[in-house]
């Protein structure tokens, strides 16, 4: 069984001069036993998106090549993590912690904003794939 999953938080640095970064950053376990998934956190316009994605890589083939041609399911494998996550959310509803936590979900805000962002999702599919 492979690890995997992603931390709420990593420490950088010590003493006085430590930060705690509060970010959805993924495992090492996660960065080298499945290396699309990471990129699927790439965020900002396409400008930015290929900045990180370079400096990702870079940092990866430190340890193994990077096999590019995995490139192209950034965007479907993001596309899929959104629907993974409201399905999440959904089959828990029942659970009374859950309309606690995310009072959110069962509003009309709430669906038309993931409507939004599938439809800027399918768009984001039709671009060509990030380059290295």
């Amino acid at each position: 069984m492979r690890p995997r999953g992603a931390h709420g938080g990593k420490r950088i640095g010590g003493g006085q001069d430590a930060v705690f970064l509060r970010l959805a950053l993924p495992s090492i376990a996660t960065v080298i036993t499945r290396p699309v998934e990471p990129l699927m956190m790439l965020s900002g316009d396409r400008g930015d998106m290929q900045r990180q994605l370079r400096a990702i890589v870079s940092g990866y083939e430190d340890f193994q090549d990077f096999d590019d041609r995995e490139l192209w399911l950034i965007e479907a494998l993001r596309t899929l993590r959104l629907i993974h996550y409201s399905a999440w959310l959904a089959r828990r509803w029942d659970d009374p912690a859950f309309p606690a936590a995310f009072p959110w979900f069962n509003t009309q805000r709430y669906w038309q904003d993931r409507i939004l962002e599938l439809r800027e999702q399918v768009a984001a599919m039709d671009e060509p794939a990030l380059v290295m």
